[in-house]
């Protein structure tokens, strides 16, 4: 979030009201220094209570904003709203059609669901935004034609087979970039081309590492990023990141090479890393070996990599773990065969993790089956948010 504000008052194409933003607004975004819910309410995982903040003890802030709110469970939205102070402004921000927290509820979902409903307390309280600001028309219109389930099946084959946009798009299709959207099968030449971009990706990142030019081997991290259906199998995050590595010429015991993509897989208060971190390995200064250098704001920090204890490699991802991310170039890669985890949302999750390209990979099959299958939770919620 902080980035994202970062750079959105630095873009030349923001509206004049962002771009000449008084210097306090500046300064206040610069100040801001986002955490998690969970470091935001104390968790304390072997502490009683577990929780720091709780009905007992409030916190007392004037406004908190919870970004990507589709990834928070029933539980932990339970535990927010117990520890704010009843004049605290809760602003929830969030895309309902993503996918739902990997914990039991769907609460932004659900919420959406109420607000559309005559009479529900929420109607007043809910704005939906519209214009999309990550990428063009034709990445917007496979992601419509994808929630329109069943019924838009025909039409994202369209898009991505490059003969179509969606109605509402097509007026501005004619300055999109044909080449926004591509779709691959498994096993043709254009699969095999395509995961050598994904090698020559990889290559970059190591040579700019191993030449020192940090800066530039975190900036190469957001140029393309494979985001997978499965962990496991070939087509999963196992299988493509042995693929690149093997490319690489990266075999055996070189965990820390120079150039290896690393994603934080739990909260480190000490050092400053959250769950979902993304950096990249570096030649290290003075005695040590290895550092990872992380991006932040404009620039990046470097941690030795002796300190790091929860990373994976991320040539590829799970779309699952890619939420809240943007990547210049996304590769989403779907399992060989239709699976229960695969659905409409997964799907546009992953394809609406891209800025300038998409590139599916998958069968007709696998693709059509994700389209027609939305996840449904009865959570009950919905119904609740709508009682009078």
């Amino acid at each position: 979030m902080a980035e994202a504000l970062q750079q959105r008052l630095n873009d030349d194409n923001a509206p004049d009201e962002v771009k000449n933003a008084p210097q306090a607004v500046r300064d206040a975004i610069a100040a801001a220094h986002p955490t998690t819910i969970h470091s935001l309410l104390g968790v304390r995982p072997q502490g009683t209570p577990r929780y720091k903040f709780h009905a007992g003890n409030l916190l007392t802030y004037n406004l908190v904003v919870i970004d990507e709110v589709s990834m928070l469970s029933s539980s932990l939205m339970h535990h927010l709203l117990a520890a704010l102070d009843a004049k605290t402004h809760l602003l929830l921000v969030g895309d309902p059609d993503q996918l739902a927290s990997v914990e039991a509820g769907s609460v932004l979902g659900d919420m959406a669901r109420a607000a559309k409903q005559p009479g529900s307390p929420l109607a007043a309280r809910t704005r939906t935004l519209t214009v999309r600001h990550r990428f063009g028309p034709r990445i917007g219109a496979l992601a419509d034609a994808i929630l329109l389930g069943e019924e838009g099946v025909a039409e994202a084959f369209e898009i991505l087979e490059g003969r179509g946009t969606h109605q509402r798009d097509r007026a501005s299709a004619a300055t999109d970039d044909p080449t926004s959207v591509c779709w691959v099968e498994p096993g043709t030449i254009a699969f095999r081309q395509v995961m050598q971009e994904v090698a020559d990706h990889g290559a970059l990142m190591r040579a700019l590492a191993k030449a020192g030019d940090v800066a530039a081997a975190v900036e190469a991290l957001r140029s393309l990023q494979v985001l997978c259906g499965h962990r496991q199998g070939k087509l999963g995050v196992s299988g493509l990141n042995t693929l690149v590595q093997r490319r690489l010429g990266i075999v055996g015991g070189s965990q820390w090479y120079s150039g290896r993509p690393v994603l934080v897989t739990a909260n480190n208060r000490a050092l400053g890393l959250n769950n979902g971190d993304v950096g990249v390995v570096v030649p290290g200064s003075g005695e040590r070996r290895k550092d990872a250098a992380f991006p932040e704001g404009k620039g990046f920090r470097l941690v030795p990599v002796s300190r790091l204890e929860h990373v994976e490699t991320v040539h590829a991802l799970t779309i699952h773990k890619s939420q809240g991310s943007e990547y210049r170039h996304v590769v989403v890669v779907l399992p060989e065969q239709p699976s229960r985890i695969v659905t409409q949302e997964l799907l546009y999750t992953g394809v609406t993790r891209a800025i300038d390209r998409v590139t599916v990979v998958g069968s007709r099959e696998v693709i059509e089956a994700a389209i027609k299958k939305p996840i449904r939770r009865a959570t009950g919620l919905a119904e609740r948010l709508t009682a009078s």
